[in-house]
């Protein structure tokens, strides 16, 4: 079987994509397992939009694609930044719309940092802590009373940004695994192995690769 972790950009936003059609595509022949990758976070130009624009940039193309993937019963993790769960436009608060999105059982919410664009390698034990801490609690806050219950489990860093320290870090805090970015290498010839999540040394961790197919596809 073969795991394919694929991305395009949707704004500024880091997404999964359409690349995963055409990889299944060509090898009809064999069974393709598909976990699609969507990373809500600010727009940095956000700030200077009215209300309702903010919710369509932020929002309202995260909603397209769901309603596009769903039906396909693919599974979804949804990455979220700490602010993107605080933050209210308008009327709008979307704490409500990531608890919409973490209800249904086909998506997984992880962390994606606090803010859109951190380095979390580059910084101190301290400052690494509260960040994580706190993006996690916001993103186990979004869930509706006596019913399902969010439990993060994963950390995707901003731009894959992450040291020992953040290891230490995740370890203590209770997420079980982190994703890391290798370039183009899964299911080619002799990496067939390197698409499953695999125990960290040294760590009670998992990694999990992430990869683009290094194809491009219209279809979607």
């Amino acid at each position: 079987m073969t795991t394919i972790w694929t991305k395009l950009a949707l704004s500024s936003l880091l997404i999964c994509s359409a690349l995963i059609i055409a990889a299944a595509d060509e090898r009809p022949q064999e069974p393709v397992a598909v976990d699609i990758i969507i990373g809500a976070e600010l727009h940095p130009d956000s700030s200077e939009m009215d209300p309702e624009a903010q919710w369509d940039m932020e929002v309202g193309s995260i909603i397209e694609m769901l309603n596009r993937i769903d039906p396909l019963g693919l599974n979804v993790t949804v990455c979220v930044t700490g602010d993107y769960v605080n933050k209210i436009a308008g009327n709008a608060m979307y704490k409500l719309y990531v608890t919409s999105v973490g209800s249904k059982y086909n998506h997984e919410l992880a962390v994606y940092g606090m803010t859109s664009g951190e380095e979390l390698g580059t910084m101190a034990y301290g400052d690494q802590y509260s960040r994580l801490m706190e993006a996690k609690r916001l993103v186990e806050s979004a869930y509706i009373c006596g019913g399902r219950t969010i439990v993060a489990k994963g950390l995707f860093p901003q731009s894959f940004s992450a040291s020992e320290t953040t290891y230490r870090i995740l370890e203590r805090i209770g997420i079980d695994y982190i994703a890391v970015y290798q370039p183009e290498i899964l299911n080619q010839p002799g990496h067939e192995d390197e698409s499953w999540p695999r125990p960290m040394e040294g760590y009670d961790l998992y990694t999990v690769p992430i990869s683009s197919s290094g194809k491009r596809t219209s279809r979607w």
